[in-house]
């Protein structure tokens, strides 16, 4: 089943303003639908673009493979605020740079 999000919705995934947002849409980065006055993106449209603006989007599988812990640990750190998360639909997708800031901030000194 398709699932679309609304721009404030999209707004609070990537934790931008709603009017970056309708930027985004305009400069044809994030494909949308109208319908009416109103936009809707699909999800499938909100990963990839999430793919096209970072390096690399992770899951919590593959962060949890890549520090060979498992995705529960992984998802206990999500939740608990240390390390930054988009959550698309039920799921979550770490990106590159939250990645690394996360391992910055986690290496001991």
């Amino acid at each position: 089943m398709l699932k679309f999000y609304t721009l404030e919705q999209v707004a609070k995934i990537l934790k931008v303003h709603r009017t970056y947002v309708s930027r985004l849409i305009g400069e044809g980065k994030l494909k949308a639908v109208k319908i009416g006055r109103h936009y809707r993106i699909e999800e499938g449209g909100l990963f990839e673009f999430t793919k096209s603006e970072f390096k690399q989007v992770y899951s919590v599988e593959e962060i949890a493979r890549l520090l060979q812990v498992h995705r529960n640990s992984v998802v206990k750190l999500i939740k608990s605020r240390k390390l930054q998360a988009l959550k698309i639909g039920k799921l979550y997708r770490v990106t590159d740079k939250q990645l690394e800031r996360f391992l910055n901030s986690s290496q001991t000194k």
